[in-house]
């Protein structure tokens, strides 16, 4: 901190590959598939292994069972979503009757799964974002990449769509010196699909918001550059004429005013103070933004806005 007068990391860059749906597939990681299992059961062993004392700024239990914890942060979650949503009331029932117990809590990742991993065709090379560590149970870390949507379409290979498991497991449990509770992993991997289906409530929404700004700046790309391309009148371009310019203007300030609201909603995300009304006007207001945006740059290309040339605004 004397050198800079504040806190700070020095990062090393690692060459490889991030998505998880390309590791699953791509040929040349075909070896890097079957080495994954082993090398990420070891990894978490060493993740856990370190000592969380003076990390005090993590979530950890205190002194609960690390489960009943964690269903306090998602009923807080959900009553926020408002509306009915029986099955995830049911599923949360079930979760909170079958919350295991936890021998000793350890430092988790959070978010251990493809994806987070650096990936080279020998396997892993390092591990990343871990903007979601805590303390708590090891088995929740070990069940999330067995959540079915950390799959990516490979539905018959349980963990990570690279494995059925047994693997990792049996790597980490080697590592470690620690077994694992079968029937603790499933319990957390119910728990993990719980929270995946609750967060496509409101993450999604979220999501959709920043999403609908990417489709609207499409279209104005699109029709920006028709409008320098496209010649008329004296050869000139289109764009060179002010109705022309004014349209383009107003598209332009549209799509600036959908990114000062997304960006609004995530800093009050940041400090936990977005609601679910807001976020719902988010995705409200800009999808109805790019829905119109896409109209009018259609409008300014005439006939040839509805062509496949012009797929984004079509």
């Amino acid at each position: 901190p004397a050198i800079l007068e504040r806190a700070f990391l020095i990062l090393e860059r690692v060459e490889g590959e991030t998505i998880g749906r390309k590791i699953v597939q791509l040929p040349d990681l075909s070896g890097a598939r079957k080495a994954l299992p082993g090398q990420m059961g070891r990894a978490l062993a060493r993740i856990h292994a370190l000592d969380p004392a003076g990390l005090d700024f993590l979530p950890r239990p205190h002194g609960r069972s690390p489960a009943l914890s964690v269903l306090e942060r998602v009923r807080e979650e959900l009553d926020k979503v408002g509306g009915a949503h029986p099955g995830l009331e049911a599923g949360l029932r079930w979760l909170r009757e079958n919350a295991p117990g936890c021998h000793a809590a350890v430092l988790l990742h959070g978010d251990f799964r493809l994806g987070n991993m650096i990936v080279g065709p020998e396997g892993l090379r390092a591990v990343l974002d871990w903007e979601f560590s805590s303390v708590g149970d090891p088995h929740e870390d070990l069940a999330w990449p067995f959540v079915r949507d950390w799959r990516f379409g490979i539905d018959r290979l349980r963990f990570a769509g690279v494995s059925d498991g047994e693997d990792f497991l049996r790597a980490y449990e080697e590592e470690s010196g620690r077994p694992v509770d079968r029937q603790a992993l499933r319990y957390w991997e119910a728990m993990g699909n719980f929270r995946w289906a609750l967060g496509c409530l409101t993450q999604a929404r979220y999501g959709i918001g920043w999403g609908c700004l990417g489709a609207a700046g499409n279209c104005f790309d699109t029709a920006l550059n028709y409008a320098l391309e496209r010649r008329q009148f004296n050869n000139k371009p289109i764009a060179s004429h002010q109705l022309v310019q004014a349209e383009l203007a107003g598209i332009a300030y549209e799509i600036t005013k959908g990114q000062t609201l997304a960006l609004h909603i995530g800093r009050l995300k940041d400090k936990n103070k977005a609601n679910f009304a807001q976020i719902s006007m988010l995705k409200d207001n800009n999808a109805c933004m790019a829905r119109d945006i896409a109209r009018r740059s259609r409008e300014l290309m005439g006939a040839n806005g509805i062509t496949d040339d012009y797929r984004y605004v079509k």
